[in-house]
C-alpha cells in the first residue's frame, strides 16, 4: 500500500513536466524506488518483482539502497533486472562501519549509541546530498520501506511511501486478538477491557520499535 508523502503531481501523463522531459531523453519517465538494506524478509521480495513489472516503453527504472547487506550482495543484486541502475547511497566504506557490525552481529549497546550518534552527524548529511542529486535525475521517488520519510518534500519532485506489510499485519493480528478476547470472556468489565486495549497497543509500538531496531534511520 502506497501513501503519498509530497503533494507535487505525478508526471503520469503525456507531456507531464519539463523536468521529466529532461531527465528521459528517450520520453520515458524515470524512476526511483528506495529501500534502506536488504535483509531476508518479504518487503525485498515485493521489491524486486515491483522492479520486473514496470513497462520498459514508458519507464526506466533505478533501485537506491542505503546500505549494501550482506544479504543485498550474495543473494538479492544478481535477482535485480539487468536494465535497473543501482545506486548505494552510503557508498563509502567509513560509512558503513557500523552497519557492517550490526550485520555481523558484533554491534554492543555501547555500539549502538556510537551508530545512532554517527548517522545523525556523518551517514544522513551525506545521505541527503546524495538523494539530491538524484531526485534531480528523476520523475518520482518511491520509499518503500518509508525510511526517507524525514526527507519527504523537500526535493523538488513527487514522492510515495510504501507502508509496512510488518506493522500493519502486526495491529491487525492485536485487534483479532483483542476481538477473541472479548468474545470468549464477554463480562470482562471496563477495567479489564481498557487493560487489554493496552496490550494491543503496546503489541503494536513493540512491533514498531523492533522494526525501527532492524532498519535504523
Amino acid at each position: 500500500m502506497f501513501h503519498a508523502l509530497s503533494t507535487k503531481p505525478l508526471p503520469f501523463v503525456p507531456n507531464a513536466s519539463k523536468k521529466a522531459q529532461a531527465c528521459g531523453a528517450d520520453g520515458r519517465v524515470p524512476l526511483l524506488f528506495h529501500i534502506v538494506d536488504f535483509n531476508n524478509g518479504g518487503i525485498e521480495t515485493s521489491l524486486i518483482q515491483w522492479l520486473r513489472v514496470f513497462d520498459r516503453a514508458r519507464f526506466t527504472v533505478t533501485l537506491s539502497v542505503m546500505h549494501p547487506s550482506p544479504a543485498f550482495e550474495t543473494q538479492f543484486r544478481a535477482l535485480v533486472p539487468d536494465d535497473v541502475k543501482i545506486e548505494i547511497l552510503a557508498d563509502k566504506s567509513w560509512l558503513n562501519f557500523f552497519q557492517a557490525r550490526r550485520y555481523a552481529h558484533r554491534l554492543s549497546k555501547l555500539g549502538r549509541i556510537g551508530r545512532d550518534v554517527f548517522n545523525t552527524l556523518a551517514v544522513r548529511p551525506y545521505v541527503k546530498r546524495r538523494l539530491a542529486q538524484l531526485t534531480r535525475r528523476h520523475a518520482l521517488i518511491v520509499d518503500f520501506d518509508l525510511s526517507l520519510r524525514r526527507l519527504a518534500g523537500r526535493f523538488d519532485t513527487a514522492w510515495l511511501g510504501r507502508q509496512s506489510l510488518q506493522l500493519r499485519r502486526a495491529a491487525r493480528d492485536a485487534v483479532r486478538a483483542l476481538r477473541r478476547h472479548r468474545r470468549a470472556q464477554p463480562a470482562y468489565g471496563r477495567r479489564g477491557a481498557r487493560d487489554v486495549r493496552r496490550h494491543a497497543q503496546a503489541r503494536v509500538r513493540t512491533a514498531e520499535c523492533n522494526r525501527h531496531r532492524a532498519h535504523p534511520r
